[in-house]
């Protein structure tokens, strides 16, 4: 009997802790944190994309005024750099 009373109460007390776990701020606020945080870093990606994009600028502003750049170029070991299409245009 003393055995089914204690398997009540545990039942019970388990009952409560997903009660609570279901409704705690923890749930809310990790979610808020988490919307915050993804936000951040897509701002971020942004920020670095838009500023490799300017190094990259600079850098085919900078390559054009080098002679023969543009002929170089044309060899197969460059051709993985990200500007050297405009530059042979």
């Amino acid at each position: 009997m003393e055995e089914g009373r204690e398997a009540r109460r545990r039942t019970k007390r388990a009952e409560q802790l997903v009660e609570t776990a279901r409704s705690s701020i923890g749930l809310t606020e990790g979610l808020t944190a988490a919307k915050i945080e993804i936000k951040a870093l897509l701002e971020q990606y942004e920020m670095f994309a838009r500023q490799l994009e300017e190094i990259l600028f600079e850098v085919e502003q900078l390559l054009e005024q080098i002679p023969g750049t543009k002929e170089m170029l044309t060899f197969r070991a460059w051709q993985w750099l990200p500007w050297r299409g405009s530059l042979q245009k």
